[in-house]
């Protein structure tokens, strides 16, 4: 009787744990770095990702540089890319394993047929740690260039031509940087 009371609180356990990866992540009023409940990954590989909607194809490009760079060049470059599929799609960024960059320049659209991209969030991580950013507060973490429109309340970011040229691309600011160096368990 024992073992079965045992066993039936074990399956219990597991189904009511099961899919708890699979919920959406949601914004609460409390901010801060949150652990990871995985984690048998410890490798602390620094990852980017951009849940968004999309509207055509695209490729998202990521300049990243080290305190032994002065500025983003095409060395220290990721490619990554967006389907035009219907809703959200994640689009991940996995750096080079020990790479620990102190900036980024997210290109967000490469594609000048895109008309705006809704931002769910975006989110860092390393090893156990990661952190959030929600559309709603792109404007926090990020400074857009000169190509892009931001909408707070829509979260859309909407891309324009600007002297027949097009590079919409996202700079990251101080409250960045302070998150980054959170995730990164370091100080720039």
């Amino acid at each position: 009787m024992k073992k079965l009371s045992i066993l039936l609180f074990v399956s219990i356990f597991i189904l009511q744990s099961c899919g708890e990866d699979k919920k959406p992540v949601e914004k609460t009023e409390k901010r801060q770095l949150t652990l990871n409940d995985n984690t048998a990954n410890l490798s602390n590989d620094l990852e980017l990702t951009i849940n968004a909607d999309f509207n055509t194809n695209d490729e998202i490009v990521v300049f990243w540089k080290d305190k032994s760079i002065g500025w983003f060049d095409d060395k220290n470059v990721i490619y990554a890319g967006a389907a035009d599929i219907d809703g959200h799609q994640s689009v991940e960024v996995k750096f080079p394993q020990g790479i620990i960059p102190n900036d980024l320049r997210i290109d967000i659209s490469s594609n000048d047929k895109q008309e705006s991209i809704k931002i769910n969030f975006i989110k860092i991580k390393s090893g156990p740690r990661e952190f959030y950013m929600f559309g709603d507060e792109i404007d926090k973490y990020f400074k857009p260039n000169d190509f892009i429109s931001y909408d707070k309340s829509s979260r859309k970011l909407t891309f324009k031509k600007v002297n027949d040229d097009y590079d919409p691309f996202l700079n990251t600011t101080h409250d960045f940087i302070l998150e980054l160096e959170k995730v990164l368990n370091t100080q720039f």
